[in-house]
């Protein structure tokens, strides 16, 4: 089993936790404490995850890579904030709801990038501008398709919040938070299968 492969099934799995045990155990949608915990225990999860996945897709020069890493998730919950924001979050009533929503974006997406790019806005928006015209290598698809995936259902997510249904889980960051994670769990399993299908053609 190859490294890239092992850090797919490793970042698969944190994927799948983050998402799975907040929502067994502590995921109380009428409780917005409740919510803001229950976010950052899946955050936690999360980064953790990226720190150790990342390591088998990225070996070399780690301390550089981690400090970008850092720069990169810091930047990106920042980033993340202020779009909420536009975007219609409320600007100081829930500010620790959308600051959870933030960590979580930017572990789900600018982390990873940013450990394996640099820290470096411009040379990020190339890379994810160049995945769409060809897939690239086994590292830069093990960055891109889960980054993308969770972008993508954190935007299908905010599509019930403004619907006049009433229900918990159209509070803000609810549908957001399951569109990102759902979005994250299926890019790492599309690049767990792209990897292993790769790595088989390569054997034969």
């Amino acid at each position: 089993m190859d490294s890239y492969v092992k850090g797919s099934i490793i970042h698969l799995l944190g994927s799948l936790s983050s998402l799975l045990f907040p929502t067994l155990f502590s995921f109380h949608l009428s409780d917005p404490q409740s919510t803001v915990k229950s976010l950052f225990l899946s955050n936690t999860l999360l980064f953790l995850t990226n720190l150790v996945s990342i390591y088998f897709i990225y070996s070399d020069n780690l301390k550089k890579r981690y400090w970008n890493g850092t720069l990169g998730f810091l930047f990106g919950i920042v980033l993340f904030y202020f779009i909420g924001i536009i975007y219609g979050a409320p600007l100081f009533s829930e500010w620790d709801r959308t600051f959870q929503w933030a960590l979580l974006m930017s572990n789900s997406v600018l982390f990873r990038t940013s450990f394996a790019l640099g820290f470096d806005p411009l040379l990020w928006m190339d890379f994810y501008s160049q995945t769409f015209n060809k897939l690239g290598s086994n590292k830069d698809v093990s960055i891109s398709f889960p980054a993308i995936g969770s972008v993508v259902g954190c935007w299908f997510g905010a599509i019930p919040i403004p619907l006049d249904w009433d229900r918990p889980w159209q509070k803000w960051p609810v549908s957001c938070a399951f569109g990102c994670w759902l979005g994250l769990c299926l890019g790492t399993i599309a690049t767990l299968l792209f990897n292993l299908l790769r790595s088989n053609s390569k054997r034969s």
